[in-house]
C-alpha cells in the first residue's frame, strides 16, 4: 500500500469482507450506489468525507484505523482527535486534500 487512498480502499474492502457483506448489501444499507462502493474499494473517484465516515461507522472501523491500518490505534487516535476536534468539515477536507497532494509528491 503506497498512499492514503490505497490504504483507505484496502481497509474498507477488508472490513466489509470481515463483516461478511457484499458491496451491493453495503450500498443498500447506506443508500449509496454500488458504483460508489466499488469506486472506493478500487481507488477510483474522490469520495466525500461524509461517505468515508458513513462507511467506517457501518463497518465498525475507526477513521484513523481505516486511513492508517499499519499504525497501532493508540499511537494516532488521540493526536488525530485532538487536532481535528475543533475543525469544520471543510477545514478537515482541506487537510485531507493537502495530505493526498503531499503523498502524490512523495511518490513521484
Amino acid at each position: 500500500m503506497q498512499n492514503t487512498y490505497e490504504r483507505l480502499a484496502f481497509s474498507i474492502r477488508t472490513a466489509r469482507k470481515r463483516e461478511n457483506i457484499t458491496q451491493a448489501e453495503l450500498a443498500e444499507r447506506l443508500k449509496m450506489s454500488i458504483r460508489t462502493i466499488q469506486g472506493i474499494e478500487n481507488c477510483k473517484g474522490n469520495p466525500k468525507f461524509e461517505t468515508i465516515i458513513l462507511l467506517c461507522r457501518e463497518l465498525n472501523v475507526s477513521l484513523d484505523a481505516a486511513l492508517y491500518p499499519d499504525i497501532p490505534a493508540e499511537n494516532i487516535s488521540k493526536s488525530a482527535i485532538d487536532f481535528f476536534k475543533n475543525k469544520s468539515e471543510s477545514e478537515t477536507q482541506k487537510y485531507i486534500d493537502i495530505c493526498r497532494y503531499a503523498e502524490k509528491l512523495k511518490n513521484s
